[in-house]
């Protein structure tokens, strides 16, 4: 193969590396959009958002389109290039899907009570079924997976790693405050923030939430590798 089939070669995969980006990143805006429409009709009891909440998470709008379309648009941010192979695809892909299944199924399961801001809800309850049985921050934890997936489909040291730079200051900033209201207006939340972490799922969690037959199969399985002096009688 030639230098100039591998260069074109290499194009063709960062384009269509470009084309899931965008594509993406589409789909998590069309999944904002559909839920920002049903909390309009929802009154805030409680609102915590400061200015620094609203610079922060205009600045993560920077990072996940702004930067990516100058990349991609414009020669402005080639001296950051870096190289990856067509593998890239499959790790980048993976982490933005599983990023995107995450922020469609926290706001299915928020339903009307999604708040782009600190705020709460009439009527809102604790949420603690779906997505949120697993974890408090699925929305956060959705937005992180964007970002570790964004440089392996991205090659470039500003656009690629731009969601990660700007969207953690939102979530530092704001997921301490966030818990401390809930708890100020639930009580319950206490207990839950007992059975459930952050971020990453406990695996007793997990195996709760699988289907019957699963946990039966996991159970036996876990039952035979058990040594005999463990076994009853």
């Amino acid at each position: 193969m030639t230098a100039d089939n591998c260069y074109t070669g290499a194009m063709t995969a960062d384009s269509l590396a470009h084309l899931i980006y965008f594509a993406g990143l589409a789909t998590g805006s069309g999944i904002l959009w559909r839920h920002a429409r049903h909390r309009a009709y929802v009154p805030v009891l409680e609102d915590r958002t400061t200015r620094t909440d609203r610079l922060l998470t205009a600045l993560s709008g920077l990072g996940m389109f702004a930067l990516p379309l100058l990349h991609v648009a414009t020669p402005w941010l080639a001296w950051a290039d870096y190289l990856l192979g067509p593998w890239s695809m499959a790790p980048g892909a993976l982490l933005f899907a599983l990023g995107l299944w995450l922020l469609w199924r926290s706001h299915r399961d928020l339903g009307r009570y999604w708040s782009a801001g600190l705020q709460i809800r009439r009527g809102q309850p604790v949420i603690d079924e779906g997505v949120y049985g697993l974890i408090r921050h699925p929305l956060y934890a959705g937005y992180i997976l964007w970002g570790l997936g964004q440089p392996f489909l991205l090659h470039n040291a500003v656009a690629g790693f731009s969601m990660l730079v700007t969207f953690l200051p939102v979530y530092f900033c704001r997921v301490g405050r966030e818990e401390k209201m809930l708890l100020s207006r639930f009580p319950e939340y206490a207990a839950y923030m007992q059975r459930t972490a952050r971020l990453l799922p406990q695996a007793a969690l997990m195996k709760r939430q699988l289907p019957a037959f699963l946990r039966a199969s996991l159970s036996r399985r876990g039952a035979r590798k058990r040594p005999a002096t463990d076994l009853p009688g």
